[in-house]
């Protein structure tokens, strides 16, 4: 009786208060009488109750905000652990299971150590990884650089004349390889002294018997990854096909599934990262290709002598340095580089209609699912998609004026707002927008516009094939459309990155003078 006469006399003094001291009111009521939110259906049967006990109530199941405080609760609900469990394994994990599809190089750098801890390559997979999370729009597009980078290195190779169409292939795949090191400043030795009239004769020479071999390990060492990724996408679509599909049939799916869909869109460019990065494909380590390249390398400087060419600017050796995570060796890290062509700046455009496409679809689906409007994780969306603006604006600006070891350092940084960020993605899923402000679309409503509708269920099992269903398949299949323009738009250079099996029988043939063994002594044509 105390606490009612209390709350009486403030009611009083605040009367005519503005709506935002009132709901600062009604928080601090709540708080006194000592309810918190819990769910959605609790706060219906105490409505049920309500009525029944004074019919003159005549409450509907659309609660007002002060209504909603008074019989749902104030502050946000946790919500079941099963339910929390039930909502990770079907929706969230599934989708960043597939970071295990991402195509990288084990690249170990001293910068990755914490004192006398040494990451090794651990160290490079977070730097990749918490790139991708919190960076998206700078990793889909280096890997798109890096694309362009070997296109242009084809089309150059493809107008030295004095290559047959193999020596044309064989010679991109070897330069784009050399690419990766120190910023490919060493492509220009390699093709210059081909495409001078001068000296291509006696350069071409010396690429006679080694060029091809070069060019097939290679391709034998770079992994693509393109069965796993393909079977990861494919696996993904089928699982969350499936549990839109069995909520509809058995109806028992919690309140905030479309909600849990809408989280789970915006990292739909994960999609993109793994077929680009498949495609670009990798070396198992920094030394996988360093000793390829070492080897042809220094059969080519061994030919060029024997042919007696000096070493001078034109024919200056080429030597290594072992890969760097910052100057090349990670594909998602492109800077410092020449300028863009036209093809990268289309790449560019499709990067930001892959990165979006999820952010507009996610913010949509929370905006229509009742109630109708903003609501805290409507807000949650729109700052995961500044932040990664902000992050990509920041490199940008950071590499204008920082050396590329020290811009790489930014990965503590990516590191800290990635596991921020995962950490608010996973508390959501806790109920941290388990509460009246959320549900009923209050930051955009207002206070005497939001209403929590008791009935929404109802309304998001009418919409699973009408709304949701038809979305996720909209947000896949539009990252499958962007990565198939990209990967079209960089197919030679592509092709040029793998053997097929014909090829690497004929290049047997050829280099053996002996056909391959096969069983039942059948041999087919090269």
């Amino acid at each position: 009786m105390a606490v009612f006469s209390r709350l009486t006399s403030v009611s009083r003094m605040l009367a005519g208060a503005r709506p935002t001291y009132l709901l600062v009111l009604l928080l601090l009521t709540d708080t006194a009488l000592g309810r918190r939110f819990d769910s959605i259906d609790n706060c219906r049967d105490r409505v049920v109750a309500a009525n029944a006990k004074t019919p003159a109530l005549n409450l509907t199941f659309f609660l007002t905000l002060p209504q909603c405080y008074e019989y749902c609760g104030s502050g946000y609900g946790s919500y079941d652990i099963w339910s929390v469990i039930s909502a990770l394994s079907s929706w969230v994990i599934p989708l960043f299971l597939l970071l295990g599809n991402i195509t990288y190089a084990n690249i170990s750098s001293p910068v990755f150590d914490i004192g006398k801890i040494k990451l090794g390559y651990m160290g490079n997979w977070i730097a990749v990884i918490s790139h991708l999370l919190v960076n998206p729009i700078d990793y889909l597009w280096s890997l798109c650089l890096k694309l362009d980078v070997g296109n242009n290195i084809k089309i150059r190779c493809d107008k030295i004349t004095i290559l047959s169409p193999e020596e044309k292939k064989n010679l991109s795949a070897v330069t784009f390889a050399l690419d990766d090191y120190e910023n490919g400043i060493h492509l220009d030795s390699l093709l210059q002294p081909l495409e001078d009239n001068s000296c291509r004769d006696v350069h071409h020479r010396a690429l006679k018997g080694i060029l091809g071999s070069a060019a097939r390990d290679l391709a034998d060492a770079r992994k693509h990854n393109k069965l796993h990724s393909t079977l990861a996408i494919l696996i993904y679509g089928k699982e969350v096909f499936e549990a839109l599909i069995d909520a509809k049939l058995d109806g028992t799916f919690p309140y905030h599934m479309p909600h849990t869909l809408a989280l789970r869109q915006l990292y739909y460019w994960l999609f993109l990262a793994v077929i680009l990065s498949a495609a670009a494909g990798g070396f198992g380590n920094q030394w996988t290709s360093l000793s390829t390249l070492q080897r042809f390398l220094t059969e080519r400087h061994e030919a060029l002598q024997r042919l007696g060419v000096q070493d001078d600017n034109k024919s200056r050796r080429i030597v290594l340095e072992p890969l760097k995570p910052w100057n090349g060796g990670n594909y998602s890290w492109r800077h410092c580089k020449g300028g863009v062509s036209k093809r990268g700046w289309i790449m560019f455009i499709l990067v930001i209609m892959a990165v979006i496409f999820p952010v507009v679809s996610a913010f949509l689906l929370s905006w229509v699912t009742p109630t109708v409007g903003l609501g805290d994780r409507g807000i949650m969306e729109l700052s995961f998609a500044g932040l990664w603006v902000l992050n990509y604006i920041l490199t940008v600006a950071a590499s204008k004026r920082l050396r590329p070891e020290n811009l790489f350092k930014i990965m503590w940084w990516n590191l800290f707002w990635s596991l921020t960020s995962l950490v608010v993605l996973f508390t959501a899923f806790q109920g941290w927008f388990n509460s009246c402000e959320s549900w009923s679309a209050y930051y955009s409503r207002g206070y005497n516009g939001a209403v929590l509708n008791l009935n929404m269920k109802d309304i998001e099992e009418d919409d699973i094939f009408s709304l949701y269903l038809p979305v996720v398949i909209a947000a896949l299949l539009v990252q499958l459309l962007l990565a198939g323009i990209i990967l079209r738009l960089n197919r030679d250079i592509l092709r040029c990155t793998v053997w097929s099996d014909a090829e690497n029988r004929a290049f047997w043939e050829r280099t053996s003078g002996q056909k391959p063994f096969v069983l039942g002594g059948v041999y087919p044509s090269p």
